[in-house]
């Protein structure tokens, strides 16, 4: 079933750098939790609420009008005496009629001047210099002049742009073509896709990484200029979830400062988490398969491995279990980003409750070593949205891998859904919209300090 055929096919539903701190160090002030207290996803409001950007000509218009907008500044340097000169009784005033008034030439406005013409660019250059400087741009020792009658005001035309009051030819927001694809592929794989319910649950995230050219060995050279969903793999190309530390400390600088500035005015907090975990992986007993729903041994068919493997993650510090699941990766969509420094893989994966003692599980291991790894987690949470920075590092070499994953509530996709399957308004095109936000403006951040 196509979203598609659900929602309205022609229109869019919406629409000096710090240092940065050790990872040893907590890297960002303690966050204050807060929960929003408007619940999300509202059908009246679109999510997530963006400022409003005013143009110039609008604050121009809703500023108040200043009651003397000419009246000459009063200077503190006193105006000069003109005193008359002594005559002497040999001499002969003359008197010197005033110069004839120059004719004055004719003025081409600019907009009748050709882009191209010399007379245009001299203009375009006088344009850029101020006729009357003001008083701060005098030289500080300058003399004042006399004083002098005022100036008749210069006044400028004010120009405004034509408005829109329609939104197009047929008066219809066009809808994103990037935004529908993902849009369709999560109602595909998740709206229509397996419920595991009190079994598990369905996890989406979008991990930033570089789509590889397996003929080339080197990132994807699509001849595109923008972004773009790349066609079910097809053997050619292979996606790599890595990066350098320098790409690594840029995002955690730009986290940081993002967590600071949402503690500022009228914004939603990010909540700052900074976690140090450890995943184990164990073999899954088929005694266990045998006890789940049918749904969920479906789900556990989808499964590339061999053997089913159960993921304990443990806190690095106190041992204490945190989590116990089987997860089974169910759908990906690949992205290519060519003016960025990322593309990124948007995942659809099922994550089954492993509900029983781990005692008595056979770790899981490569080549006799065993496949345990530690995780130093950056965890901000804003909003529906979470963005996960991590660095892995391997128990066995000690080899350091960094990833930066953005994961949505699926929950509420699950919710905006049902409106739209209920012929309801619905926010379920603009909420993928803004998952897709989260992660351009994370792919993004610090690109100029950031290798390709």
């Amino acid at each position: 079933m196509d979203l598609s055929s659900l929602l309205n096919p022609a229109g869019d539903t919406g629409a000096k750098k710090p240092q940065v701190p050790q990872r040893t160090a907590s890297l960002a002030p303690p966050l204050q939790h807060h929960s929003p207290t408007t619940p999300l996803l509202q059908r009246q409001a679109s999510l997530p609420t963006f400022p409003t950007i005013q143009s110039p000509m609008e604050a121009l218009r809703q500023s108040p009008p200043d009651p003397h907008p000419f009246q000459e500044q009063s200077s503190s340097v006193s105006p000069k005496t003109v005193m008359s000169r002594k005559r002497s009784g040999s001499a002969v005033d003359m008197i010197q009629p005033p110069p004839p008034p120059k004719k004055r030439r004719h003025e081409i406005p600019i907009w009748a001047v050709r882009e191209d013409s010399k007379k245009a660019r001299q203009l375009k250059t006088n344009d850029r210099q101020p006729r009357h400087p003001s008083p701060l741009q005098q030289a500080p020792n300058a003399a004042a002049p006399p004083a002098t009658a005022a100036p008749p005001p210069v006044t400028t035309p004010q120009v405004e742009a034509t408005p829109l009051v329609e939104r197009s030819l047929d008066n219809i927001k066009p809808y994103n073509d990037l935004v529908r694809v993902v849009a369709n592929f999560l109602w595909e794989s998740v709206i229509l896709g397996p419920r595991l319910g009190s079994e598990g649950h369905v996890e989406i995230e979008a991990k930033l990484g570089t789509l590889i050219d397996m003929d080339t060995g080197e990132r994807l050279n699509l001849p595109i200029r923008s972004e773009a969903v790349v066609a079910p793999s097809t053997g050619r190309t292979r996606f790599q979830s890595l990066m350098s530390i320098q790409q690594h400390k840029a995002l955690n600088e730009y986290l940081n400062i993002a967590a600071r500035k949402s503690l500022e005015g009228n914004r939603v907090p990010i909540e700052y988490v900074h976690l140090y975990e450890m995943d184990t992986l164990y073999l899954l007993p088929d005694a266990f398969i045998s006890s789940l729903s049918p749904v969920t041994q479906e789900v556990l068919s989808r499964s590339k491995n061999r053997h089913h493997r159960v993921r304990v993650t443990r806190d690095q510090k106190t041992k204490e279990v945190k989590a116990t699941i089987i997860k089974v990766r169910l759908a990906d969509l690949e992205v290519y980003c060519p003016n960025d420094p990322f593309d990124y893989r948007i995942s659809v994966a099922a994550e089954i409750n492993y509900p029983h003692p781990i005692d008595g599980l056979v770790e899981y291991t490569e080549q006799g070593a065993s496949t345990a790894r530690g995780k130093d987690r950056l965890t901000y949470k804003h909003q529906s949205f979470q963005v996960d920075l991590t660095q892995v590092t391997q128990k066995t070499n000690a080899s350091k891998i960094h990833e930066l994953e953005v994961e949505m509530d699926v929950n509420q996709l699950y919710a905006q859904a049902a409106l739209v399957q209920q012929n309801l308004p619905s926010q379920y095109e603009k909420y993928v919209k803004a998952f897709l936000n989260y992660v351009t403006v994370t792919r993004r951040a610090g690109q100029d300090s950031m290798g390709n």
